[in-house]
């Protein structure tokens, strides 16, 4: 049958290529037209034919014009096929004949929707036409099946989309031997598919026409389709319904159905059955004939559980059955249920607390059958005695003692459960299923260790910590223990704890604890329900936490610097030779030998006063920091527990406060002098005093370059000019050096004589000398003492100013003398015999008088004419006749002797200045100032003077 369909399923496929709309042929042929007159108007005559659809379409199937004797013969276009609905073909011609009257016409031909076969002729007075056309329907029958059952409806069916008039639906026995035989079936008429089976078509007597052919054809106005030809097949009885009854368990086969047909066979009728599993299309094993008794009933028997197709093989006279499973009954499939496989499941519970016996297995079965008041059995002993318990429940077998229990399990109708496996997706069930149990109990009672306690780690803290490892016992099934850890004050401290797969202990740890007694109780899973808690418990284990006294650090200089290092002279290794000494209490001193045997680890640092920031000193380990220079230093320690002194909350540190300590340098040796200098060029009497201060304690003086001069610590004296050099040293051994210039007057005292004016004359009184006084120390004013004195020893009025930068003394307005000068500067003391060249004494400067000045006058010429006479003119001094006015030619010389003669490199060699004048009538005198010599010439009458 498989192979049946399969084929029927081709065959379909196949047809589905064919067609399937539905379509029209139109042939048009053998158009004769003939035009035996003269056309008047060969434009607008013309002959048209046009196929119309439904849809307004058209298509052109002859069109031409009209001319003089036009004719066409055996005109004919292509036969096709169109899908759009014919309606009609609209015959235009018109002819404008040049005699006759014209031929107009233009009408359709034939009406949708039968467009049948015909010839189409017409004469007209100079013109025939005639032509042929066929317009049909495409009909076709699409055929899917070959048998026409006798029960079960096929649908037989023809292209749609036709007009409802085209499908006119005739059937025949024998169309090939009597063509005349095709019969109506106006039942159908209209319709492109119907439904219908054999007695549909042929009546109740349908049992004669079974294995004859028949044959159906579509007629549509004068054309048919071709026609299909059917097999009439009885169809099998048919299964108006079926009871099943389950195997009693669920590998057993003790089910079955029983099916009610509709019908009994009839006489020749012969069925045989198969069984097909539904999931492999495979037979199962279930065969036979299928033997309908009176009351149209029919049982298969001795089923095991699964899905059922029922196929039937029959004959009638030799003649197939139809048996297609629709044929049969509405489902094609029918299933045999089997009650659930019979299972359970054990869970245990072991022994409570170590020593005890309280052991329970608890049975919950599933599957098999069962009901409220029944029972299923349980077996300890590999069936030999069953032991019931009500099946609506899982049943608790209790009172176990440790050890191992085997148990298999029954239904009520004493289905055992079987081992299931799963192959390829389907339930093996194989022998009997038998679980073991085994009931035990602690190994061990509750047992607690404390693996790891730290104190408090630093004053105040809240930091402790216990860890408590729990082993023994029954653990809960998170892998935990109950547990309420207490302080001192009954108060419940939270804490955590973790199971530790590798020594599958629990550890349960108090963290952030401070000092104080913790009592921890621990209970295992078991503790409620067991009646003795002695080994399932730990109650009130006490463990005391202790906290470290407070970190204090006290910082004290053991050594202080010995030397400033503003004291580059001193020994470097002195400016850095300061010891820091720390004493620390508190906190967790190491035990030796961890940390090198000191008690902390000591954190030194320095302030960095460039930046502010503080180093730190790795090479300071102990509490002692030594060869440290001046700075601000601090310590701060961390202890056995990795805490330093600082400001902290419960648990952790909040600001390191290490202790600091200021170290300071001594104040700077510093090193200056008093000082006197040598007070007279050339002395002796100079001094110096080295004043220190700062450094430590007494100081040492080494002078050098003193000679044998006096020498007393700080203090050298008759010194001379010059630099005198000293060395310090205080009792820390600084050092400091220095120099002191012991200077003097770079001259001894001198008076240069600027000028020394003596009196112009004889008892004149304006004698002058001017003295420049220098070397020395003058005073501060830059002046010196003097006194200027005449032989009498009368003190001389003189004048000083500073000329120049240069102290001047003068004496003015004196005559002629001895006089004495004596000049002392700043520094000159008699009693501290400081003379010697800070003083001139009576330097003696003498002016004399010249003598008295005498002129006496040598008339060296007279006047030789006097003025009276022709030639005399007291003007005519230069003669216009070439000749001198003898009224003026006199001539006086004045020998002058005496005062101070001029030097010969002034008034042009001559030793006196000489201004002669001559008195006038008047008696006033008249200088002559062309005369300048001894001797005055071209002199007139009258009275002269010389001064």
């Amino acid at each position: 049958m498989k192979k049946i369909y399969v084929l029927i399923i081709v065959l379909v496929s196949g047809f589905g290529f064919g067609q399937t709309k539905a379509t029209y042929t139109v042939e048009f042929k053998n158009l004769d037209y003939r035009v035996y007159r003269n056309v008047k108007n060969h434009t607008s005559s013309h002959f048209d034919l046009t196929l119309k659809y439904t849809d307004g379409t058209t298509t052109k199937l002859y069109g031409a014009g009209i001319g003089d004797n036009s004719s066409t013969s055996d005109y004919s276009i292509n036969t096709f096929t169109t899908e759009k609905i014919p309606k009609s073909i609209n015959y235009d011609l018109f002819v404008n004949f040049s005699s006759t009257a014209n031929i107009g016409d233009n009408f359709d031909i034939s009406t949708y929707p039968c467009i049948t076969a015909k010839s189409f002729s017409k004469a007209y007075d100079g013109m025939d036409v005639s032509f042929e056309y066929d317009i049909r329907p495409n009909l076709q029958i699409i055929q899917t099946e070959y048998d026409l059952p006798t029960d079960k409806r096929i649908t037989i069916a023809s292209i749609p989309g036709f007009n409802s008039s085209y499908y006119n639906w005739q059937y025949s026995l024998d169309p090939t031997s009597d063509p005349s035989s095709w019969t109506d079936l106006p039942q159908y008429n209209g319709m492109s598919s119907f439904s219908a089976n054999a007695v549909d078509i042929l009546g109740s007597n349908i049992i004669s026409y079974v294995g004859k052919p028949i044959y159906f054809r579509q007629k549509a106005c004068s054309t048919v389709s071709s026609h299909v030809k059917y097999d009439v097949r009885l169809s099998a009885p048919k299964i108006n319904s079926l009871t099943r009854v389950q195997p009693t368990c669920s590998d057993s086969e003790d089910g079955y159905v029983k099916l009610v047909f509709n019908r009994t066979l009839f006489s020749g009728e012969q069925l045989n059955y198969t069984l097909l599993d539904v999931d492999t299309g495979m037979p199962a094993n279930y065969n036979g004939i299928l033997s309908i008794a009176a009351d149209k009933t029919f049982v298969i028997s001795g089923l095991r559980k699964g899905n059922y197709t029922l196929q039937l093989i029959g004959f009638k006279d030799g003649l197939n059955t139809s048996v297609v499973p629709q044929d049969l009954f509405a489902l094609t499939t029918f299933t045999i249920a089997s009650p659930p496989v019979l299972d359970f499941t054990l869970n245990s519970t072991n022994v409570q607390c170590y020593g005890s016996q309280d052991g329970t297995i608890t049975i919950a079965p599933t599957g098999g059958t069962r009901t409220v008041s029944g029972n299923d059995y349980y077996s300890l002993d590999d069936g030999m005695s069953w032991i019931p318990f009500p099946n609506d429940k899982p049943y608790t077998i209790t009172g176990l003692a440790p050890g191992t229990y085997n148990v298999k399990v029954k239904d009520m109708n004493g289905c055992i459960a079987k081992i299931q496996t799963v192959v390829n997706g389907e339930i093996q069930l194989g022998d009997d299923k038998v679980l073991q149990k085994t009931i035990s109990q602690p190994a061990l009672p509750l047992t607690l260790h404390y693996t790891f306690k730290k104190d408090p780690t630093f004053y105040g803290a809240a930091n402790g910590k216990l860890t408590a490892s729990i082993s023994g016992g029954t653990i809960n099934d998170d892998k935990s223990y109950d547990y309420e850890w207490k302080n001192s004050f009954g108060d419940i401290i939270p804490a955590t704890a973790q199971y530790n797969t590798s020594d599958k202990t629990y550890n349960i740890t108090l963290e952030n604890a401070p000092e104080g007694e913790y009592k921890l109780t621990v209970k295992d899973k078991n503790y409620n329900n067991a009646s003795n808690k002695a080994a399932c418990s730990i109650i009130e284990s006490s463990q005391i936490l202790s906290q470290p006294d407070k970190i204090v650090i006290a910082l004290a200089v053991a050594q202080a610097i010995s030397c400033n290092t503003a004291n580059l002279d001193s020994d470097v290794n002195k400016f850095s030779d300061g010891i820091l000494k720390a004493t620390v209490t508190g906190g967790v001193p190491f035990v030796a030998p961890a940390n090198n045997g000191l008690p902390y680890k000591f954190i030194w640092s320095k302030y960095n006063t460039s930046t502010n920031l503080w180093e730190e000193l790795t090479d300071y380990k102990t509490d002692t920091a030594d060869q440290i220079s001046q700075g601000n230093y601090s310590l701060n320690i961390i202890d056995a527990n990795g805490i330093v002194q600082g400001t902290y909350n419960a648990t952790d540190l909040v600001t390191a406060v290490p202790t600091t300590k200021e170290i300071a340098e001594p104040t700077k040796l510093e090193l200056s002098f008093t000082s006197g200098n040598v007070s007279c060029h050339e002395g002796n009497n100079g001094w110096a005093t080295a004043n220190v201060t700062g450094g430590s304690g007494t100081y040492t003086y080494t002078w050098y370059n003193t000679g044998n001069r006096t020498i007393d610590q700080n203090k050298i004296a008759q010194l001379t000019a010059g630099e005198y050099f000293v060395e310090v040293t205080d009792a820390k051994g600084c050092f400091i050096k220095s120099s002191i210039i012991i200077s003097e007057p770079a001259e001894m005292v001198k008076i240069d004589y600027e000028e020394i004016f003596t009196p112009t004359f004889s008892g004149a009184t304006n004698g002058r000398i001017i003295a420049r006084i220098t070397g020395g120390t003058p005073k501060d004013d830059q002046s010196y003492n003097y006194q200027w004195k005449n032989a009498a020893g009368v003190l001389q009025t003189a004048t000083a100013q500073i000329k120049a930068g240069i102290y001047t003394i003068t004496l003015n307005g004196v005559p002629a003398d001895d006089y004495f000068l004596t000049i002392t500067d700043k520094n000159y003391n008699e009693a501290t015999n400081q003379i010697s060249n800070c003083s001139v004494l009576e330097s003696k400067v003498t002016l004399n008088q010249p003598d008295p000045l005498k002129v006496v006058f040598e008339i060296v010429r007279t006047i030789s004419c006097n003025t009276s006479n022709e030639f005399g003119n007291d003007t005519d001094t230069t003669p216009k006749d070439g000749k001198r006015d003898e009224s003026q030619d006199g001539i006086l010389t004045a020998h002058v002797s005496g005062g101070t003669p001029l030097a010969s490199s002034v008034n042009n060699g001559l030793p006196y200045y000489f201004y002669w004048k001559k008195q006038q009538a008047d008696g006033s005198w008249t200088a002559l100032p062309d005369i300048t010599g001894e001797t005055a010439v071209n002199l007139s009458h009258g009275n002269y003077a010389l001064t």
